[in-house]
C-alpha cells in the first residue's frame, strides 16, 4: 500500500519598497492521504510528535530536491545554496514571528 504525506508551509512577508523583507507569519500544515488514518498524527489541529517528524522529512526531501534542480539547471551550487540555507536558518532561530495552523484542505490525492 502506498501512502502519501504533504507538508506545507506558508510564510507572511512585511514589504517596503527598498527594503528587505521581513518574515511577520509562518504557518505549518501537514496533509495525509486518505487510505491511512490522519488522528496518529495530530493534536489540537497541529501535527503532534509522529506528525512533526514526518512534516519534518517532507521539508527535508524538499530541500534537498530544490538544492538538487537548482545545481542541475546551473541557478546555485549545491554549495553555495546550503551555506544559504544554513545561514537563513541560523536568522530564522533569532526572529520572532507568530506560527501556528494553517488552513489547508485536510486531505490530498
Amino acid at each position: 500500500m502506498k501512502v502519501g504525506f504533504e507538508g506545507k508551509c506558508a510564510i507572511e512577508l512585511d514589504f517596503t519598497e527598498g527594503k528587505r523583507p521581513v518574515l511577520k507569519e509562518v504557518k505549518i500544515d501537514l496533509n495525509v492521504s486518505k487510505n491511512i488514518d490522519k488522528r496518529p498524527y495530530f493534536a489540537d489541529g497541529l501535527p503532534n510528535k509522529d506528525g512533526a517528524k514526518v512534516l519534518r522529512q517532507c521539508f527535508i526531501q524538499g530541500l534537498v530536491t530544490v538544492i538538487r534542480h537548482a545545481h542541475k539547471e546551473g541557478f546555485e551550487n549545491e554549495a553555495e545554496n546550503m551555506r544559504y540555507i544554513i545561514d537563513e536558518l541560523q536568522r530564522s532561530f533569532v526572529a520572532v514571528v507568530y506560527t501556528g495552523e494553517s488552513t489547508y484542505p485536510e486531505n490530498f490525492e
